[in-house]
């Protein structure tokens, strides 16, 4: 992928892209998100926003290597304090699975635990959050694609997203 005067949006774009459809649903199982939708139906007619209500699984290898693209492509375009982002969200609440943790805590809108992230490894607070952001879009697409087939976004008259909040 070139990298050249490509700007993030179009950068993840053409990775979910590149990677196909059945590699994007393996970020977080269809299945079961269609399940959770169809559950929480009651959510986007109160008016909240689903994204953070779901239940997630996340398949870490797919997420670790598009956290891995993620960075080199932040880095590779003059973002210089991301290039070890990955490196310092070890977690001692899920050592194992650092990245799915982040990207849960960023969906849940956890802004004290990025904020504490941001001071332990003197990252800048807006480049991590900005990473987060991105690092949950491939997830936060599924849920808009499932949302899309149930409800009729065009009714929707509240000054934020239904998927996400924002």
């Amino acid at each position: 992928m070139n990298n050249n005067d490509v700007s993030v949006e179009s950068f993840v774009q053409a990775y979910l892209e590149e990677i196909g459809v059945e590699s994007q649903a393996r970020f977080v199982s269809e299945s079961l998100l269609r399940q959770q939708v169809i559950g929480l139906a009651d959510t986007m007619a109160n008016g909240i926003p689903l994204f953070t209500r779901l239940n997630l699984t996340i398949d870490h290898s797919s997420l670790l290597s598009f956290a891995k693209e993620l960075e080199g492509f932040l880095f590779s375009n003059s973002c210089e304090n991301v290039h070890n982002t990955i490196s310092c969200l070890s977690s001692p609440q899920d050592p194992s699975n650092p990245i799915s943790y982040f990207v849960q805590r960023v969906r849940k809108g956890d802004g004290s635990y990025i904020s504490a992230l941001s001071k332990t490894h003197n990252i800048p607070l807006d480049i991590l959050a900005f990473f987060g952001v991105y690092l949950v879009r491939p997830i936060r697409q599924q849920v808009r694609k499932i949302l899309e087939t149930k409800h009729a976004f065009n009714q929707w008259r509240l000054g934020y997203c239904p998927v996400c909040g924002l």
